[in-house]
Order: structure tokens, then sequence, then C-alpha cells
């Protein structure tokens, strides 16, 4: 089986030519968008290469046959318009980012100088509370902060007649300490 080249008839002559005789479209100094047409560089396959600059002072090789074409996906500059969208929402993505961490930093000093305040109440010395409050995990800090403003530990409902909880906490605390021990319950009510 050979295979036929594609050609085009000469109107003079009456001749078949070969495809790369017959002259390309002239795009230079043509707009497509962005785009401005240079000159013809070497072909792309069988289509001709096109040198474009861009508005923003970039370049793109491209096919010039498929330039300004509606139904295909021809450029309309060299990917300065993506590069600035991408930049853009990582631009946007790391100023939250940055938001987010000084929001956590706020929030974990406006809780260390409540727990601060809370120890001092209690009685200890401010130095003291200081040490302690950075050794401190999260969680105690809440607890500390809560039974400060009269709140159950855990849930941060009013407390009923325990130090820590609320009446509903309390009796869930002692059946998992029954469930888990096998023995009397260690959290009691006052008197």
């Amino acid at each position: 089986m050979t295979r036929r080249t594609a050609s085009a008839t000469d109107c003079e002559t009456g001749t078949r030519s070969a495809r790369e005789d017959v002259v390309s479209l002239n795009l230079t100094d043509k707009r497509f968008g962005k785009l401005v047409g240079v000159r013809r560089v070497a072909n792309i396959g069988i289509h001709a290469g096109w040198l474009f600059q861009c508005d923003c002072g970039g370049t793109l090789v491209a096919r010039g046959a498929f330039m300004g074409l509606t139904y295909r996906s021809s450029p309309n500059d060299c990917g300065c318009v993506k590069r600035a969208r991408i930049a853009s929402r990582a631009k946007a993505k790391d100023e939250a980012r940055q938001a987010a961490a000084q929001k956590r930093v706020e929030r974990k000093e406006a809780r260390r100088a409540a727990v601060i305040a809370a120890m001092v109440e209690r009685g200890e010395s401010e130095r003291n509370a200081k040490r302690r409050a950075n050794r401190m995990s999260r969680q105690r800090m809440c607890q500390i902060i809560l039974q400060a403003a009269g709140l159950c530990s855990y849930c941060g409902q009013p407390r009923g007649r325990s130090i820590t909880f609320c009446d509903t906490c309390l009796v869930r605390a002692n059946e998992r300490e029954r469930t888990r021990l096998g023995r009397k319950t260690r959290y009691k009510a006052k008197a």
C-alpha cells in the first residue's frame, strides 16, 4: 500500500504540486487576543509555525493555521493570564493562611492571660502562674478558664453540686469511672 501525499492543483499549468509549495497565510502584524504576529518560523508538524509577541512582552510559537479559530482552542496570550491568575490565588491563600495563624496566636495569648488571671485569683503568685501556664496543655487551660467562670469543665454549662462538673457530666464521669475501674466513684458531689 502506497501512501499519498496531500497536494493542490496549480491553476496555470494544471499540474499537482506538493503541499509544501502552497503559500501559507501572512500573519505578520495581525492581532489575536493579546498576541501579534511577528514572523514565520519552522513548521510545527505539517502546519506553519509563527512567532507571536504578547502584550506583556513574552513570546509564543504557535501553529498559524489555528490562530483566531473559535471552534479550536487557539491561544490568545502567551500564558501570562494563567500565570497571573495562579499567582493571585496563591497570594490570596497565603494571606488567608497568615490571617488564620495570627488569629490562633491571639486566641492562645488570650487563653494564657485568662488562665494566669484565674490562677492568681485562686492564690498563686503571678510568676508561678506564668511558668505553669507556659507548660500547660490547651485542654487544661480551657478547664481552668471554665472553672474560674463557674462553668462545667467539659460541657460549659453552669456547675451543679460538683467542684468541676455540671450534674449531667458528673453522672457520666461516675459511670465511666465505675465501668473502667470496677470500683467506687472518684468524683463526689459537694455536701
